[in-house]
């Protein structure tokens, strides 16, 4: 009986991996790694889940900064990129799990992950850029005065 190997939908495109996710969640926070699931859902024609993939990065990014500032100065800093990572791969895993596991079994492509850390280094530069302007206009107007 011959057997034909049906590709699906990604085959030949290109996706971010889990490991692409959790490096840029990692190091530029959880919107870039959102940024990089609403790119796969793009390319998988799952336009319809983007907006869910940018709500939970959204929520995510601002749990930490709350946590950030709630947490007790004798809990190491060095907890936070843990919960980083862990955040970048069960995101991935959750969201694209079955989507990335499929396309890898199929010999689908992805991107390189050092194109995760310039992801990474954009929304980084982003964040501190907001964060410096946000000063100077408080400053500016003496808010904290």
């Amino acid at each position: 009986m011959d057997q034909h190997h049906i590709l699906s939908d990604t085959a030949g495109q290109k996706l971010y991996s889990k490991r692409g996710v959790m490096i840029a969640t990692l190091l530029g926070g959880p919107l870039a790694g959102g940024y990089l699931l609403s790119r796969n859902f793009k390319t998988v024609n799952q336009h319809e889940k983007t907006g869910q993939t940018w709500a939970i990065s959204s929520a995510a990014f601002i749990a930490v900064l709350i946590l950030a500032y709630i947490v007790p100065d004798y809990v190491p800093n060095f907890l936070f990129f843990f919960l980083y990572a862990w955040m970048g791969w069960f995101g991935a895993q959750k969201l694209q799990g079955d989507i990335l596991d499929k396309h890898e079994t199929e010999g689908g492509l992805f991107y390189n992950n050092w194109k995760a850390v310039g992801v990474a280094a954009i929304a980084l530069s982003i964040f501190v850029a907001a964060i410096l302007l946000l000063f100077l206009v408080t400053d500016a107007f003496h808010v904290w005065s």
